[in-house]
């Protein structure tokens, strides 16, 4: 506990002792690890910059050049669109929210929703942003399948910074990412499948789009009541 500096308070009698400390980590801006011991470790930062040993590549049409196997888009299965038109309670009130850039790179994308409890304008403006913002198309960062062949897992961690080359149909970037998660299961024959989620570096966790939408449909109906 050395790294804790700051003073702060926070009420603790109705959490969980991991959600505790979860708090106390967001408190003091430090960060949480569980390693494989199950030992619990707080640290400022987790994981070491390695950007110039550890680089994961994906190019479509150098597959020998590739680290990468594979990717897989976090937005898949998701609804989107750019623009939405939300209806009040008998149509009194209307809002119309639409994010420019957007449409400019992938089309205008419009949806029109109803929302039959909310009768002023703030409350209605605040939803429709709310719901632009979830569902409009981004350039989303991927889950990472690596070439075990190319990195050996031995070479980076959770926390670690990593370069991240990626030029496909869909994506095309090259920057510095940081390794939030590693998945690793065991399929036939004992052959290990390796899955990384990543994320810009800032980003201490990702919320599934499940997770997003379950709070935003949480956030819409108080909203309403």
């Amino acid at each position: 506990m050395t790294d804790v500096t700051r003073i702060f308070s926070h009420d603790f009698a109705d959490m969980q002792a991991l959600n505790s400390w979860e708090k106390i980590a967001e408190a003091t801006g430090g960060e949480l690890q569980v390693d494989t011991n199950f030992r619990l470790h707080f640290k400022n930062q987790i994981g070491e910059g390695r950007t110039s040993k550890v680089i994961f590549r994906f190019i479509r049409n150098l597959q020998n050049a590739n680290s990468i196997d594979n990717f897989t888009l976090l937005e898949e299965g998701k609804e989107l669109f750019n623009r939405i038109i939300c209806y009040g309670k008998n149509r009194v009130v209307t809002s119309v929210k639409e994010d420019a850039a957007s449409i400019a790179e992938f089309g205008l994308l419009e949806k029109v929703r109803h929302y039959t409890q909310i009768e002023d304008q703030d409350t209605l403006d605040e939803v429709a942003q709310e719901m632009l913002d979830f569902h409009k198309p981004v350039k989303v960062i991927p889950t990472i399948e690596p070439n075990k062949s190319k990195i050996d897992l031995f070479e980076y961690g959770v926390g670690d910074r990593v370069r991240v080359i990626i030029k496909h149909a869909l994506l095309e970037f090259d920057q510095i990412h940081r390794i939030l998660e590693i998945n690793i299961s065991v399929g036939r024959n004992n052959e290990e499948n390796i899955k990384i989620k990543i994320a810009e570096i800032g980003t201490k966790a990702i919320k599934s789009d499940e997770e997003q939408l379950a709070e935003l449909t949480q956030r819409v109906e108080d909203l309403e009541s």
